[in-house]
């Protein structure tokens, strides 16, 4: 019996010990800064995104695995599943706001996109290449101007 609970404690303190080293390793492969692209976007490090669709139905995706953020000046593209591509001219509002682990950039329009990013510095640099006249709601602003 006592070595039953040995064993088993052992393969949960691995088990762990593995899904922390597994996390850490893909937050170190992410590029840590926004990044120019060579179509003149500037490419997001996100590290979930969350789509929460304004159809008649509703419906929400996630990706965190491999999710995909880019700003351009007329248009949001962004891979939760499949590349999307939202016009700028859209949007009613966007907000900013801390989590446990991070920031969350919150666009709204006929739907909601939830960009999770690892700092304030991302997010606050995220709001500053965005152009200007857009709706930032007061969190969004004192964050980009802080």
């Amino acid at each position: 019996m006592d070595a039953a609970i040995i064993v088993t404690v052992v393969t949960t303190v691995l088990t762990f010990a593995l899904a922390a080293w597994v996390v850490i390793a893909l937050r170190k492969r992410q590029p840590a800064d926004v990044t120019q692209l060579p179509d003149g976007g500037f490419a997001v490090p996100v590290r979930q995104l969350e789509w929460r669709g304004g159809s008649l139905f509703g419906g929400m995706t996630r990706n965190g695995i491999t999710p995909k953020l880019a700003i351009y000046p007329d248009a949001l593209r962004f891979k939760v599943f499949k590349e999307t591509v939202w016009p700028l001219a859209e949007l009613e509002r966007i907000d900013a706001g801390r989590i446990l682990f991070g920031h969350d950039l919150r666009f709204v329009g006929a739907g909601t996109l939830r960009a999770s990013v690892a700092s304030a510095a991302v997010a606050r640099d995220v709001l500053r290449r965005l152009p200007s006249g857009l709706p930032l709601t007061a969190a969004a602003r004192a964050l980009r101007d802080g």
